[in-house]
């Protein structure tokens, strides 16, 4: 009984342990890789759409210029996917994906006296002392 706790086990069946290649991904390779998982996503349109939007890759960082917060939660549903697609492609282990949200300034026009006058004096700062010395009300 003693024998039976004594002595070590043996590998029922050995797995020939290869050596992992580990090297960095140049962009080129990283394109490549992004350009086909985007082909496999046709089907998918959103995500297909998300992967066309423009990226910035430098080393293994990949930054993808997104618009809006739906477009990031999409980004972050298929992200893990997408890295170990890129990294099992490219053999390279260090690959992030981050995004940046753009925001854009939606330039509406001036409809009532202040907003008007608001505008003007962005454009021209002089205008509020002229403003304040004539005691100008813009509402009026």
């Amino acid at each position: 009984m003693k024998e039976l706790f004594t002595q070590k086990a043996q590998p029922l069946v050995e797995i020939p342990q290869e050596p992992l290649i580990i090297k960095k991904a140049s962009a080129e390779e990283i394109e490549k890789a992004w350009s086909f998982y985007a082909e496999t996503k046709k089907e998918m349109v959103a995500e297909h759409l998300l992967l066309q939007r423009p990226k910035t890759i430098s080393e293994q960082k990949i930054v993808l210029s997104l618009t809006s917060a739906v477009e990031a939660q999409l980004l972050n549903n298929i992200k893990t996917e997408f890295l170990s697609h890129l990294r099992e492609q490219c053999q390279d282990p260090g690959i992030t994906i981050e995004h940046i949200l753009e925001t854009k300034s939606i330039n509406r026009p001036a409809y009532t006296g202040r907003e008007k006058l608001e505008k003007l004096i962005e454009k021209y700062p002089a205008l509020t002392e002229f403003k304040d010395r004539l005691g100008l009300d813009p509402e009026f």
